[in-house]
């Protein structure tokens, strides 16, 4: 796995997926640091920036970011020959697979940690407010954990169909995140890959800020669930894959 990791790296490194993985983050926090600037410090301040920072990051970023970073991987390699390179290497299929799956949760690990790292630093250090980490450390946790089961489907969907219905999946799925932190979710969410990182994420917060731990409805298993059935069928699905056209 070592290997194959090194040999997406090596792919990776001249495509815009790094500086993705190195822009989002930046701008998303930076832009937090600046709505933030200039507020009042009060005790409940620190609960309204983790609230509205992970209801948009979780709601928003994670949906277009899991659509778009496997769609822009699964098209540089149907540039790079429509896949027939790829698919020809002596490396065994669920390797590749699962080193494209692999490589996707390292880049949304390092973004999202990222992220938080520097809206801690920011907020501590630039505008004077004082924060305890535990929650948003905890938060980022919760977050690539639910981001996982989403990039696992969108990179199914992603050498199936290509970077536009993966991206347009995403967008739907932002949709879909917001519908879940309404009203009108609070009974479907649990059925919304896309809306299960929103509610997820408010938990780390509510347990240190309230000292209550709302309830997910077995919402984690659906979530376990839901990671292994689009795991195991993009696998079978694969080995029996033989490629698409860059322009399919």
């Amino acid at each position: 796995m070592i290997r194959v990791l090194k040999a997406e790296w090596i792919k990776l490194r001249r495509s815009p997926l790094p500086l993705l993985v190195l822009a989002i983050p930046l701008l998303y926090s930076g832009f937090m640091i600046w709505y933030f600037s200039g507020r009042t410090i009060t005790a409940q301040l620190q609960i309204t920036i983790y609230d509205a920072y992970f209801q948009v990051w979780a709601a928003i970023v994670v949906p277009l970011g899991a659509g778009l970073l496997p769609g822009l991987m699964s098209h540089q390699e149907a540039q790079a020959g429509s896949f027939q390179g790829f698919l020809a290497s002596r490396t065994p299929r669920p390797l590749l697979y699962l080193g494209k799956l692999v490589m996707l949760v390292l880049l949304s690990a390092f973004s999202t940690a990222l992220a938080v790292s520097v809206l801690i630093l920011g907020v501590q250090y630039l505008l004077g407010i004082p924060l305890s980490p535990a929650p948003f450390v905890g938060g980022a946790l919760v977050a690539e954990l639910a981001t996982i089961p989403l990039l696992a489907v969108q990179l199914w969907i992603s050498f199936a169909l290509g970077l536009g219905p993966a991206v347009g999946v995403g967008a739907a799925g932002v949709l879909l995140g917001a519908l879940s932190l309404t009203s009108l979710g609070d009974y479907y969410w649990r059925f919304l890959p896309w809306g299960w990182a929103a509610r997820f994420v408010m938990a780390p917060g509510a347990a240190f800020y309230y000292g209550i731990v709302p309830g997910l409805e077995g919402a984690p298993v659906a979530a376990v669930a839901f990671l292994l059935l689009t795991l195991v069928g993009g696998l079978l699905w694969f080995e029996r894959w033989e490629g698409r056209k860059a322009n399919d």
